[in-house]
């Protein structure tokens, strides 16, 4: 299920994966993520984090790219790891390369506690390499 176009797609036919097997695309801050009810931690049953509300998640890169504050097309960062990994925020249009890079989603900020707006922010793409 999808929204918009928060939606998978296979136009080209290059991904064997069944779309129905991706998961949905949801907004990276979001108030409405999810809960987790509860991590066995011991062989005593000892629980953790039961009944957590999980307000953001992202991938290593995107969560730099985000964390650098790159929120304008054309900003990018590189990170320097295990491997090496740039990531230039595209915009709000995916942006195909012709050089091998991969378009990724880089991250969307969902409905916020307490704002007045209700509104996910647009989702944002980047172009990744590595």
């Amino acid at each position: 299920v999808c929204k918009g176009s928060n939606c998978w797609s296979n136009n080209e036919g290059i991904v064997s994966v069944p779309l129905s097997a991706l998961p949905k695309i949801v907004p990276s801050a979001d108030c409405t993520i999810g809960t987790i009810h509860g991590i066995p931690c011991s062989d005593k049953g000892s629980i953790a984090f039961k009944n957590v509300t999980v307000g953001s998640m992202l991938g290593d890169q995107q969560a730099a790219l985000f964390g650098n504050n790159c929120v304008l097309p054309g900003m990018a960062k590189c990170t320097y790891g295990t491997g090496l990994f740039l990531l230039m925020n595209s915009g709000v249009k995916p942006m195909i390369s012709t050089q091998g890079l991969l378009t990724t989603v880089a991250y969307q900020i969902g409905k916020r506690i307490g704002s007045e707006e209700s509104d996910p922010s647009p989702l944002m793409y980047a172009l990744e390499g590595a």
